[in-house]
Formats: C-alpha cells, structure tokens, sequence
C-alpha cells in the first residue's frame, strides 16, 4: 500500500467515524449545551450543600431559663440552645465561659438549626445589649 492509498484509507475513516457520531445523536433532541450540563455537573443527590434560609444564624434574645453544664446547653424560654467548643461566649464584652452564665441573666445569642434539631450556638453575649458606638457616627471637621 503506497502512501496515498493510505491517506485515502485514512480519511475514509475519519469521514466514517463522524458522520457515525452524527447519525447516532439525530434522534436525540438534547442541545449540546444541555449534554455539557449533562455531563460535568453531579447528580442533585450528590451536590454539595449549599447554605439556605435555614443554615442561616438566627437571633434569640431574652432571660436565660436554664442552664445545663453537664449537656452544654442554655435554655431561653422555649428554646433550648447547644454550646460547643466553637462557641463564642461574651460576658461585659470580655471572653467568659459557659460556667459565667446564671439563671436570670439577659442573652443574646445566635444559632444555627441543625438538620438533626439541633441548635447550635455561634455567640452567646451574656448581660445587657451594649449601648451603640457614637465614636464612629460622630463628624469630625
């Protein structure tokens, strides 16, 4: 077989290999855009969780109703709070413990709903909400 016997049967090839691909996605009424989506993005059940309304910290605020330092909880009226080790805990606006909060005490906390039930503090400000800062709002001329 000589060298252009060879391209020739090459391209043949090629020519076959193509329109194989083309004639077998004509039935198909995917767009390619689609089959791109198709292909490179993971199935709903596998995707990573993406933070929504309810991973979002929400506010409680009130008198601390009990305290449990063997569970690590705080509970402000109804709602019973977890503490864990990645916790902020604010007393007179220095660092404290979870030992610091007292029946009776006004708290500020935010949390986080687990999908367990859970509520998981972030930070936990215990006594009276700071006044605000008037410093900053102040015109200097």
């Amino acid at each position: 077989m000589n060298t252009r016997q060879t391209a020739s049967l090459l391209l043949s090839m090629f020519a076959t290999a193509v329109l194989s691909v083309a004639f077998a996605g004509e039935g198909s009424t995917a767009s390619p855009a689609s089959l791109q989506t198709q292909v490179t993005s993971p199935p709903p059940a596998t995707r990573p969780a993406t933070k929504t309304a309810t991973t979002r910290p929400r506010p409680l605020s009130g008198r601390i109703a009990e305290v449990d330092q063997v569970h690590k909880t705080i509970k402000v009226g109804k709602t019973v709070v977890q503490i864990t080790s990645e916790t902020r805990i604010y007393k007179d606006g220095k660092p404290a413990l979870l030992a610091d909060a007292k029946v009776g005490d006004e708290v500020g906390i935010s949390y986080i709903p687990t999908e367990d039930g859970r509520n998981v503090a972030r930070s936990v400000r215990i006594g009276p909400k700071p006044p605000p800062d008037r410093a900053g709002s102040e015109r200097t001329r």
